[in-house]
């Protein structure tokens, strides 16, 4: 089974780090590690240079890296391999084109709790990874 495991820095994910090894099956699981990071450049070119754009870029990446790096070695810890992945873009579209293209049988994502207002503001990412996941999708509360 491919499972690929969505991950941010927030306390959801640390739950479905730590869960991962009882939910899932032991035998034949292969484990993708994702995190998604956000492009920071418009922003960036709006108050800056090209090299702050790009110091701005890296920053974002190498952020991505520290996060994977940390759950990979948590999850090594539990006995299990995983490959660790880091997409610049937009949460759910980056999560919906990893799970195409590896062509992962399971996503995995800890859950959120944002606020009403919030979510209404800009949606809620496990809502729409429901809605549009190719395949089930495990929430980890």
């Amino acid at each position: 089974m491919k499972i690929l495991l969505a991950i941010d820095d927030a306390s959801g994910s640390h739950h479905a780090l730590d869960r991962l090894a009882e939910l899932t099956p032991r035998e034949g699981r292969e484990v993708l590690v994702l995190h998604v990071y956000h492009p920071q450049s418009l922003e960036a070119a709006l108050v800056g240079s090209v090299g702050f754009v790009a110091a701005v870029d890296e920053a974002g990446a190498s952020h991505a890296r520290q996060v994977l790096v940390r759950a990979c070695d948590r999850l090594e810890r539990q006995g299990i391999h995983a490959e660790p992945l880091a997409r610049e873009g937009v949460t759910v579209d980056s999560i919906l084109e990893v799970a195409r293209e590896k062509q992962v049988d399971l996503i995995v994502l800890g859950s959120h709790h944002a606020s009403a207002i919030a979510r209404m503001l800009f949606g809620s990412v496990t809502e729409s990874l429901a809605a549009h996941a190719p395949v089930p999708l495990l929430i980890v509360p």
